[in-house]
């Protein structure tokens, strides 16, 4: 049957490998980059079967001082979830803070249309590029690899949303626990050509079929090229191509040395990628085997925060997004856009502006094509 979910909200929890300085406009640093691997090794639950360790069933009575007078229904439907824009950057977020049984999807610009159905742990999401369709990793105990069907929400007049009860009853199972039982799926990536899904277990790669492309401990997946191979970032700085069967790729010779290679995206005349250099965060064009800087993004001017640029993506405009939390004035969540200069970046989500029906951020992440 649907879950009540009660419109009342617990303390933020940000997530994820976190880079904590005075993003200011003058880019004066407070703090020195964090070391971090990349999102899923810091979201991942530990497998257990446990039933003491199953998150607990939503309340069923209205919080103390609720607000029990009917008033005008929210409507989310002002998103098409079963058309994801793989150009877009979307939010894997929350109905309820500190609920990670209540996921929902949202553009960030707009977080009071969303898209729900999902159970605990659902992490990873990707929009497949050529029908549109998001598919993601149900990380409970080792889970699966699904592709995402939208189920129906209704709204309680006494100050609920029923959530579905069967979210994945609708949902195709692509790979069933394919990293073995207990184990937790890591990172998706997603093929620009047929959208074909690749896989991370425990810091090794496999491809669509199964096949391991790379055994290793702590690589990044950047992206997946147009002719099947992995892009691959290692922590000590090197960027290579590996394919299925085949040893790895020599180094890529990089425009400077950076601490780390974020993130990976596609576009018309090649793969973009961040770097990060200490407090710093550069993008760059690979074109074949040739790796050449096109800048530098601007400081949002957010202050004293902490950036989860590890998690950061990239949207088809080679604008880079990621989630920071703010601690000047009321600590709060936003996710900020980050344009090269000399345009400004910007916040495209505050939680300072939202409304009790919008999508929050609780051990979230941002999504989009590849």
């Amino acid at each position: 049957m649907p879950r009540p979910l009660p419109l009342f909200v617990l303390a933020a929890v940000a997530c994820g490998p976190t880079v904590p300085f005075d993003d200011s406009a003058d880019g004066s640093a407070a703090a020195t980059t964090n070391s971090g691997d990349d999102a899923s090794n810091t979201t991942d639950p530990v497998p257990t079967t446990d039933p003491t360790l199953d998150p607990p069933d939503p309340p069923t009575d209205l919080p103390s001082g609720a607000d029990t007078t009917a008033g005008d229904a929210p409507d989310p439907s002002g998103l098409d979830c079963d058309d994801f824009d793989p150009a877009r950057v979307y939010l894997r977020g929350t109905l309820s803070e500190g609920a990670s049984y209540l996921d929902a999807l949202t553009d960030p610009t707009d977080p009071n249309a969303f898209c729900v159905g999902f159970l605990n742990y659902a992490g990873s999401p990707r929009i497949r590029p050529g029908d549109h369709r998001v598919v993601f990793v149900d990380e409970w105990d080792g889970g699966g690899i699904l592709e995402y069907t939208p189920d129906p929400i209704t709204w309680d007049p006494t100050g609920y949303w029923n959530y579905p009860g069967d979210p994945y009853g609708n949902d195709t199972l692509l790979v069933s626990t394919p990293c073995g039982t207990g184990t937790a799926i890591g990172r998706l990536l997603v093929s620009p050509v047929d959208g074909g899904v690749w896989y991370e277990c425990r810091g090794s790669w496999f491809d669509p079929n199964g096949a391991l492309v790379y055994p290793s401990s702590d690589p990044v997946g950047l992206a997946v090229t147009q002719d099947g191979r992995l892009l691959v970032a290692e922590p000590n700085g090197d960027v290579f191509f590996v394919a299925t069967g085949e040893i790895p790729g020599p180094p890529l010779e990089l425009p400077r040395d950076v601490d780390a290679v974020l993130a990976g995206r596609h576009h018309e005349g090649g793969i973009w990628l961040v770097a990060l250099l200490e407090l710093r965060l550069f993008r760059w064009n690979l074109v074949g085997d040739a790796i050449v800087e096109d800048g530098e993004y601007t400081n949002a001017g957010l202050g004293n925060a902490s950036m989860d640029v590890y998690a950061g993506v990239l949207d088809a405009e080679g604008d880079f997004f990621h989630i920071a939390g703010v601690f000047d004035g009321e600590p709060r969540d936003v996710i900020v856009r980050r344009r090269l200069d000399p345009a400004a970046s910007e916040i495209v989500y505050d939680e300072a502006t939202l409304d009790e029906h919008a999508v929050k951020i609780h051990i979230s992440e941002l999504f989009t094509g590849p």
